[in-house]
């Protein structure tokens, strides 16, 4: 009965180390996105770099901070912002591919200046707040390709945007 009870505990602490290795309580993670915004009823079009870094505090749950920065140039007006945005997320699956949901919300800055005569023409901070659903697929132990769908709205002074949100992410697991 002894040698039962230690065959099913050793599998079983095999299984879980299997299972939420990469994702494991006391692990980290980092790395970098690119993400692309489709805003609704609009013309405009965002693209973002996104690096990351997130602390495993139980298995499968994470949480850290993202440091978005923006350069956006339509017509004669570049775009550039920077920000802070803490998120959560929740890893399900196996060892290989890991669904993972994200909550995440935060403060940008932007700066809008004129390109010719580099004059600044505006200023304003967005808060936002976005959800999403995605995929991280180990190409090995310890890195992840991670496309996801998000919804995003963001609240400006003078307005409110939302749409879709299209991103993949290269992250490095800690163990």
């Amino acid at each position: 009965m002894k040698k039962l009870v230690w065959t099913i505990g050793l599998f079983t602490l095999f299984t879980i180390n299997t299972i939420c290795g990469q994702t494991g309580r006391g692990a980290a993670m980092a790395g970098g996105g690119l993400r692309l915004f489709f805003p609704r009823n609009s013309d405009n079009f965002t693209m973002e770099f996104n690096p990351r870094i997130g602390f495993f505090v139980a298995n499968n749950v994470a949480i850290g901070g993202i440091l978005p920065v923006t350069i956006n140039r339509t017509g004669n007006t570049r775009i550039s912002s920077i920000g802070l945005k803490p998120f959560g997320r929740f890893y399900l699956g196996g060892s290989q591919l890991k669904l993972f949901l994200e909550g995440r919300f935060g403060l940008e800055h932007f700066t809008a200046r004129d390109v010719p005569t580099d004059r600044r023409i505006n200023q304003y901070d967005d808060l936002s707040v976005g959800f999403g659903a995605g995929l991280a697929a180990f190409l090995n132990k310890h890195v992840a390709l991670e496309p996801q769908v998000s919804y995003d709205v963001y609240n400006r002074n003078t307005a409110q945007y939302a749409g879709v949100t299209v991103s993949v992410a290269l992250q490095v697991y800690f163990p």
